[in-house]
C-alpha cells in the first residue's frame, strides 16, 4: 500500500512518507485546466505524428518536451512545492521530460514492461527523485505506476545478498512483492531513483495520461544544460539517445516562464 496525501500536506510528514516507502502520491498537485491542456498537446502532436504500431515504445513515450503545456506543468508551484518539502531546499533545478499516452490493449497480448531502475542501484547513494503526474483518473488497470516497495526498503540487505548475481542491475522479486498506484486525476506520484518501478499494461477501456518530472539540487553546469534546453527547443541527449520515432530537433513551439519557471530552468539564479 502507498500513502496519498493531499496537496498542501505539512513537509514533514510527506517527506518521512516518501523517504519510509520509496513511493508517495500526492493527489490535487496539478489543476485540471493544466492536466487537459498537456493532454490536448500531446493529442495534437500524435495527430500530426501518428505512431506506427510497431514502433511503440513501452509506456507510450511522446517526444514532446517544450510545448507550453508542458513548461507550465512543470514550474507549477504546487508542483515545487512536493520537491521542496522532499529536498529540504527551494533552490531545485527541474527536469525536461515528455508525456506519455499508453492506449488500451485492444488485443490482450501485451506485456508489462520490465520493472527497472534509472541507475545502478548498487552505486546510487543520496537522496534522488523522480515523478509522474496523472492527467487523467488512473486506476490500477489502466497502465498505473507500479513498484515494489519492499526492495527499497531493504536496499542494504538487497545489495549484500545480490552483490555478486548475474544481471544484476535486473530486480528480483515475486510478482506479490509488486504495488500497483492509482490516482485521480492531477495526482503527483514522487518516487526514488532506488525504486524498482515500470508502467502496467493498460487494460482498460481509455488511454492513460502522463507527464513525466521531476526536481532536484543541481550544480551550476547542470543549471546552463537545463537554461539551453528551454532557450534551443531541443531535447536532452539522454532522450535522442533512445530513438524514440518522430523527434523533432528543435521542437516548434516558444514556451514562456513565469518567474519562478525561469528560477526552475535555470536561466534566472535563485
Amino acid at each position: 500500500m502507498v500513502e496519498s496525501l493531499q496537496s498542501g500536506v505539512e513537509p514533514d510528514r510527506l517527506r518521512d512518507a516518501f523517504l519510509r516507502d520509496g513511493v508517495v502520491v500526492v493527489e490535487g498537485v496539478v489543476p485540471e485546466p493544466v492536466c487537459d491542456a498537456v493532454i490536448e498537446a500531446t493529442d495534437q502532436f500524435l495527430a500530426a505524428h501518428p505512431p506506427r504500431e510497431d514502433r511503440q515504445v513501452g509506456h507510450g513515450i511522446v517526444p514532446l518536451h517544450h510545448a507550453q503545456a508542458l513548461w507550465d506543468l512543470r514550474t507549477l508551484e504546487s508542483v515545487h512545492e512536493v520537491f521542496a518539502a522532499i529536498h529540504g531546499s527551494r533552490e531545485l533545478l527541474v527536469s525536461v521530460d515528455r508525456v506519455s499516452r499508453k492506449p488500451p490493449d485492444v488485443n490482450r497480448d501485451q506485456h508489462r514492461s520490465a520493472l527497472h531502475w534509472d541507475c545502478d542501484p548498487f552505486t546510487t547513494d543520496g537522496l534522488a527523485t523522480q515523478g509522474v503526474v496523472y492527467l487523467t483518473d488512473t486506476a490500477e488497470d489502466q497502465g498505473a505506476f507500479c513498484c515494489v516497495p519492499s526492495i527499497y526498503r531493504h536496499m542494504p540487505a538487497y545489495r549484500a545478498h545480490h552483490a555478486n548475481a548475474p544481471e544484476r542491475q535486473r530486480p528480483r522479486f515475486v510478482e506479490s512483492d509488486v504495488v500497483r498506484v492509482p490516482g485521480p486525476k492531477g495526482s503527483l506520484v514522487v518516487f526514488h531513483r532506488l525504486l524498482p518501478h515500470s508502467s502496467e499494461v493498460n487494460r482498460a477501456r481509455v488511454p492513460r495520461y502522463t507527464q513525466y518530472v521531476t526536481m532536484g539540487l543541481a550544480a551550476a553546469e547542470a543549471r546552463s544544460v537545463t537554461a539551453r534546453l528551454w532557450q534551443t527547443r531541443m531535447p536532452p541527449e539522454w532522450a535522442v539517445r533512445q530513438g524514440v520515432p518522430n523527434q523533432e530537433m528543435p521542437e516548434p513551439g516558444d514556451a514562456t516562464l513565469t518567474a519562478l519557471g525561469e528560477q526552475l530552468a535555470g536561466v534566472r539564479a535563485w
